[in-house]
């Protein structure tokens, strides 16, 4: 049926307001696009159908030792560069397929490794939520693309958002064998933090796991989430829209939290041990976390240890953009995950996302 897409200036937005998802996850068939052009009173447009994945790229279920995932295969007579892509809080494996879509269409051969379940179907071994994850899931899923007989050993890279650049940058920072030629995150995290369920920030209890063994947790200041929720009741007070829904403003749970002991400490990613060049992408108007502030520290701690491969890492903060940065042409109209803000604006979104695309597969695939 495909998914009707209408282009305005700076930004692409859904056909009508009924349309527009919770979350919007692109579509892996077609999606039909209308463009609009208006200039000097005059109107015109077109129809162009739109398709994620090329014709040649071959996707195929993987079930092996530590790697539940979705392989994006081109067709190569030469082996390829390889990608593993690690989705964020949302768990699962559907919201990175579009990325691994792409940049399969581009010649490299791209995995799409779940580190839990999430929001999508159940599967054996994963844990439901992000609760003691094991950073085996992002070691394991590293190597097994590594020895893919399609893929240069050499020439291998990860990629991840959110919660999952938080976990690939401490499973990196933690194995001096993984082999790795480049890694992309995407509104990474400068620490470790507790793990999050339906209803938020688990209490005590981490996110992440190795050999068995907790990393340390920061607990999320979630007094701050409920603050900013009060002074969003008092400022509807007395107004027509004052039953409206409230958002949940996630950054300052993390933000107060930044210079205390245990971020700085033994919570803090170790980033000066990671020993390839890292790509540190992040939205100026998060609404999820300070992404912006923990990819400064992480690249300020590599200066600081005399990282050699630091001189190849790249920092992109995109000012209008907030915590979803996505590759590829995709609307940016969805500012918010059900009650929780994501931040920027859609014309800041589809800034970064035009300018961010042709980035990492320049950077992936060199």
């Amino acid at each position: 049926d495909g998914h009707l897409l209408s282009v305005f200036p700076g930004s692409m937005a859904f056909d009508s307001p009924d349309a527009t998802a919770d979350l919007f996850i692109p579509p892996d068939g077609p999606a039909m696009t209308v463009v609009v052009a208006e200039a000097s009173g005059k109107r015109s447009h077109g129809t162009l159908v739109r398709r994620a994945l090329a014709p040649d790229v071959d996707v195929q279920e993987v079930r092996a030792p530590g790697v539940i995932g979705r392989l994006f295969l081109p067709a190569s007579a030469a082996a390829t560069p390889g990608v593993v892509l690690f989705p964020g809080s949302e768990g699962g494996l559907d919201s990175q397929s579009s990325n691994a879509a792409l940049l399969a269409s581009h010649g490299c051969t791209a995995l799409v490794a779940a580190t839990f379940a999430g929001d999508g179907p159940p599967y054996d071994g994963l844990p439901a939520q992000l609760e003691r994850v094991p950073l085996e899931r992002f070691t394991d899923a590293v190597r097994w693309l590594a020895g893919h007989e399609h893929v240069d050993a050499t020439r291998v890279s990860a990629m991840a958002i959110s919660r999952g650049s938080e976990g690939l940058l401490a499973a990196a920072s933690r194995a001096d064998d993984l082999p790795l030629q480049s890694i992309v995150a995407v509104s990474p995290s400068s620490a470790t933090w507790v793990g999050l369920g339906e209803q938020g920030s688990l209490q005590g209890i981490p996110a992440w796991t190795l050999g068995g063994d907790d990393l340390p947790a920061v607990q999320t200041d979630d007094r701050a989430v409920l603050s900013d929720i009060a002074r969003q009741a008092s400022h509807r007070r007395g107004r027509r829209a004052r039953f409206g829904p409230a958002l949940l403003h996630l950054a300052g749970g993390y933000a107060s939290k930044l210079d205390g002991p245990e971020v700085t400490g033994a919570a803090a990613i170790e980033s000066e041990r990671i020993t390839v060049p890292l790509m540190l992408v992040s939205g100026g108007d998060d609404g999820v976390w300070p992404s912006s502030e923990m990819a400064r520290r992480l690249m300020e701690r590599r200066r600081r240890g005399g990282v050699a491969a630091a001189a190849y890492d790249q920092l992109l903060p995109y000012p209008g953009a907030g915590h979803l940065i996505r590759l590829g042409c995709w609307p940016t109209t969805v500012t918010h995950a059900g009650s929780i803000d994501l931040g920027g604006t859609p014309e800041g979104l589809a800034a970064a996302q035009s300018d961010l695309t042709p980035r990492i597969i320049a950077f992936v695939t060199a």
